[in-house]
C-alpha cells in the first residue's frame, strides 16, 4: 500500500493482517525540497524599500511558493510569501522597515504543494551608507559591507544636481568602506549611491533582470553660510567705465544676482559704473541672501588732456540730491550745467570768476530716475560726467 500528500515529520505505521494480528512501527518523513538561494538584494526606484531577488529552479520541482525571512535579534521572522508563478521578486513593504536607516539581513526557502519547505538559505545582507560633512568641500562617505556574493569592486556614484543623472565617481576594491569627495559640488539636490556587480545577472523570471546591488541614496544638504566679496575696476572720468564683481562662497549654487543699479544689473560684474558706492544682492537656491557692498573710485590723472581743472561727483548714484567738488587751476570764468538724455538743459549753475576749490549742492529730485550729464565749462576747458539718478 502507498500514501501520498504526506507532509514531511515523523509517523506511525499500523499493519494488520486477515487475522488481526497487528505490527506498529515509526517512520521519519523528511522534505526533498532542494535549498533556494538567493541572488541579490537591492533597493527599489524610491530607495525607500529593499528588493529580495533569487533565480528560481525550472522546471517547478513541485514548488507552489517561496517563503522570504528577515532578521530581527538573530532570529529569522517570515515576512513574506511569492507564489512559484509570480516575479521571483520580494518587495519589502514593512512599516519601519527603510534601507535609509540601517542594513538588513535576509534568507529564503522553497515550499512544495505538500507544505514541505527547504531549509533556510544562506542570507543575504544590504549595503548601508551614510553620509557625514568634512571640511568644505569635502563630503565623507562610510558603509556597511555587502555580504551573499563575491565581487569585486564598490562603485562610487554621484548625482550632483538631483536629476537622475548618475556618474561614476571612483570604483574601489571591495576591502574599502569609506570614501571622501574632496571636490564635492556645492549644489542643491547633491546624492550619492554604492553599487556592487553580482558574478552573474540575476533573472527574476518574466524578463526583469537584476545586475548590480544598490546602497540607499543619500542626500547631502551643505551647510556652508552663504557669504561672498567684491571687486572693481575704476572709473576713468569722464567715461563711467567701471565695474564690479561680485564673487559668492558658501551657501548653495546657482546664484542670482541684483545690483542696484539704474537700470537693475543681474551678472555676477556691473559694467558702466560711475565712481561711486554699489550693492548686490545674492540670492542662493535655497533662498538664504547676502548684501555685498563695493566702491568704484577714478583712475588717477587729469581728466581731460591738457586740462588743470577737475570735478568729482558724490554720492553716485544718487536719490537727486548730491555734491559737486570743483578745482579750477586759475581765475576763469566757470559755469555748471546739467542735462538729461534727450539733451535737454534741466539746470544751470553760473558761479562767476572762480580760483581753487568750490563745491555746489544740487538737487534734481523732481525728476526722473536714470542717466543725466553734468557739464563743468571754463574759458579754457569743458568736463563732463555721468550721474545717475535711483
Amino acid at each position: 500500500s502507498t500514501e501520498t500528500g504526506i507532509a514531511a515529520g515523523d509517523e506511525t505505521v499500523a499493519i494488520m493482517d486477515a487475522n488481526s494480528c497487528t505490527v506498529i512501527d515509526s517512520v521519519t518523513i523528511v522534505t526533498s525540497v532542494e535549498e533556494q538561494n538567493i541572488c541579490i538584494i537591492t533597493v527599489d526606484t524610491t530607495s525607500s524599500m529593499n528588493v529580495v531577488v533569487w533565480d528560481k529552479p525550472q522546471p517547478a520541482m513541485g514548488i507552489e511558493r517561496f517563503n522570504v525571512y528577515r532578521e530581527f535579534l538573530s532570529v529569522y521572522n517570515l515576512v513574506g510569501t511569492v507564489p512559484y508563478s509570480s516575479l521571483s521578486e520580494f518587495t519589502d513593504t514593512t512599516n519601519g522597515i527603510d534601507p535609509n536607516a540601517t542594513s538588513y539581513r535576509y534568507k529564503v526557502t522553497a515550499v512544495d504543494s505538500c507544505a514541505n519547505e527547504s531549509d533556510l538559505s544562506d542570507y543575504h545582507e544590504t549595503v548601508h551608507m551614510l553620509v557625514g560633512l568634512g571640511i568644505p568641500p569635502i563630503i565623507n562617505l562610510s558603509w556597511d559591507n555587502y555580504e551573499g556574493f563575491t565581487f569585486t569592486n564598490y562603485h562610487i556614484l554621484r548625482d550632483s544636481m538631483g536629476l537622475g543623472n548618475w556618474d561614476t565617481l571612483v570604483s574601489l576594491s571591495n576591502s574599502s568602506s569609506t570614501y571622501a569627495d574632496v571636490n564635492s559640488p556645492n549644489t542643491s539636490g547633491l546624492r550619492y549611491q554604492i553599487v556592487v556587480i553580482p558574478p552573474s545577472t540575476c533573472v527574476a523570471e518574466k524578463a526583469k533582470n537584476y545586475n548590480s546591488s544598490k546602497s540607499n541614496t543619500t542626500s547631502v544638504s551643505n551647510p556652508i553660510t552663504l557669504g561672498g566679496s567684491t571687486a572693481v575696476t575704476n572709473e576713468n572720468q569722464p567715461d563711467c567705465d567701471g565695474t564690479a564683481t561680485a564673487t559668492p562662497t558658501g551657501g548653495i549654487q546657482p546664484y542670482v544676482y541684483s545690483w542696484n543699479t539704474s537700470p537693475i544689473q543681474t551678472n555676477a560684474t556691473a559694467t558702466g559704473l560711475c565712481q561711486g558706492n554699489y550693492s548686490v544682492l545674492v540670492t542662493d537656491d535655497q533662498g538664504d541672501t547676502i548684501t555685498l557692498f563695493a566702491s568704484v573710485g577714478i583712475v588717477p590723472g587729469i581728466s581731460e588732456k591738457g586740462n588743470p581743472n577737475y570735478m568729482q561727483v558724490f554720492p553716485n548714484p544718487s536719490r537727486g540730491n548730491f555734491t559737486i567738488d570743483i578745482s579750477i587751476a586759475k581765475r576763469e570764468y566757470v559755469e555748471i550745467r546739467i542735462y538729461d538724455l534727450q539733451g535737454r538743459l534741466i539746470e544751470e549753475r553760473v558761479l562767476g570768476r572762480v580760483q581753487g576749490s568750490h563745491i555746489e549742492e544740487i538737487n534734481i529730485s523732481e525728476y526722473g530716475s536714470g542717466l543725466y550729464y553734468i557739464q563743468l565749462k571754463t574759458e579754457s576747458s569743458m568736463e563732463i560726467k555721468k550721474i545717475i539718478l535711483e
